[in-house]
């Protein structure tokens, strides 16, 4: 039987290397399992230990407040200050102001003689 492999021993073969593989398939996935499940653990102790401190310091400065009743006594000043205004004006405080100086000042002359250029006075 030197050239014929017997196939009951490559049977026994495939078997073995699958078995080989799911093995350490399986083993993987346990050593992931374990090292995610140390890592929750971890980040929750550190999320605990926070927490705790943050809830000591929260009663360390609660402790710290003295509670005080005072009686404040003031008098509401109101100041009204009523003006008043033309209620079909829409013009505005400065452009009020603005105007009102143009009709107090004196007459301005118009620049350039107050001519218009030879194009300026036709439609477009």
């Amino acid at each position: 039987m030197g050239g014929i492999l017997n196939p009951w021993a490559l049977l026994a073969g495939l078997v073995a290397v699958i078995g080989l593989v799911a093995g350490a398939y399986l083993k993987g996935g346990h050593d992931a399992r374990n090292a995610m499940t140390s890592d929750i653990a971890r980040e929750e102790k550190i999320a605990q230990t926070a927490y705790d401190a943050a809830q000591r310091a929260t009663a360390e400065e609660i402790a710290k407040i003295k509670i005080r009743n005072v009686t404040v006594r003031q008098e509401l000043e109101k100041e009204i200050i009523r003006e008043p205004s033309d209620p079909d004006c829409r013009l505005s405080g400065r452009a009020l102001e603005l105007l009102n100086e143009q009709l107090q000042g004196p007459p301005r002359e118009p620049a350039d003689s107050g001519e218009l250029p030879a194009d300026a006075g036709g439609p477009r």
